[in-house]
């Protein structure tokens, strides 16, 4: 799909968002205070861990993976 071939990517990317965006939605509305407090605060959380995962990546990472898939063949 697309001129790249990611749009079907992008499409299920955006659907799986979407999901989460209105079962969190759904999760505020049907709780009281504190329990949307502490979804907000994992939800939160689990968003930004893979970022700092990411931003402290190290470059050696991809070169022990591509040894380690290569011993496995």
């Amino acid at each position: 799909m697309g001129k790249t071939g990611n749009g079907l990517a992008y499409f299920v990317a955006f659907l799986l968002l979407f999901g989460i965006v209105v079962i969190i939605a759904a999760t505020l509305f049907a709780s009281d205070l504190t329990q949307a407090v502490f979804v907000v605060i994992i939800t939160a959380i689990l968003f930004v861990i893979p970022l700092i995962i990411d931003k402290n990546k190290n470059a050696e990472w991809i070169e022990q993976v591509n040894m380690d898939l290569a011993l496995n063949k």
